[in-house]
């Protein structure tokens, strides 16, 4: 097991070589020094390198090609949700215009078969643990607790889709969730989302179909179109 020391070293050596790789001073397709000239370059041991490659290699930034070297990857194809991370924290926890319009994009596509499953499959008191997510969300005292009630509350909706895959897919993204909805709700304050989300839960207890489709969509639109778009 590392220690402490052992693991921070390691971080800021990946974090040194992802903030290169995502600055653009190391373009995709660029092969990077051995990793004995990294170990001199940046006054880490042999260990740290090879943990740290393998760890990049794990999130998409680099490709370990054996007998030839490390290479750049093209990270946004071959990226994991670690590498949104990733380069959210490079951007001083901000999302910029092309990620927010993803994530709304993403949501846009997925989230009206999620609530067609969840109206499909879950029982009237599986749909009642939504209602006390939602209370929950509606006494937050602080956007920080706002966002992580809202974000439990969607995960739960994903989590009654009975689609396992993609409520994995959602928890995987709820720190980046919880940024945007921060972003929003400093803009525009709690009502929307509030508005929204009660209506959502509505709409799934009367197991109305077309109109919570139409509902989820038009509250990604929000962060994208007028007044109170954030991009």
């Amino acid at each position: 097991m590392l220690n402490s020391s052992t693991a921070s070293v390691r971080a800021r050596f990946v974090r040194d070589l992802e903030d290169r790789i995502l600055s653009g001073a190391w373009k995709v397709g660029t092969r990077l020094p051995t990793a004995r000239e990294l170990c001199e370059q940046m006054s880490v041991s042999l260990t740290t390198v090879n943990t740290g490659l393998r760890e990049l290699a794990a999130k998409g930034f680099v490709e370990i090609v054996p007998r030839q070297g490390v290479f750049v990857a093209d990270y946004l194809r071959h990226g994991t949700p670690d590498a949104l991370v990733s380069l959210i924290q490079f951007n001083g926890g901000q999302l910029g215009e092309t990620e927010v319009r993803n994530f709304c994009e993403a949501r846009m596509a997925i989230d009206p078969n999620i609530a067609e499953w969840v109206i499909c499959r879950a029982s009237d008191d599986e749909l009642d643990t939504l209602g006390e997510l939602l209370e929950i969300f509606r006494h937050s005292k602080s956007i920080d607790e706002a966002c992580d009630a809202i974000t439990r509350f969607f995960h739960a909706f994903y989590q009654l889709s009975g689609n396992s895959f993609l409520a994995l897919i959602y928890y995987s993204t709820i720190p980046h969730q919880k940024i945007m909805y921060k972003t929003f709700m400093e803009k525009n304050g709690m009502s929307h989302v509030t508005e929204n989300a009660e209506e959502v839960y509505r709409l799934l207890k009367a197991r109305n179909i077309p109109a919570v489709r139409q509902c989820l969509i038009d509250a990604m639109r929000l962060p994208l179109e007028g007044e109170t778009a954030i991009i």
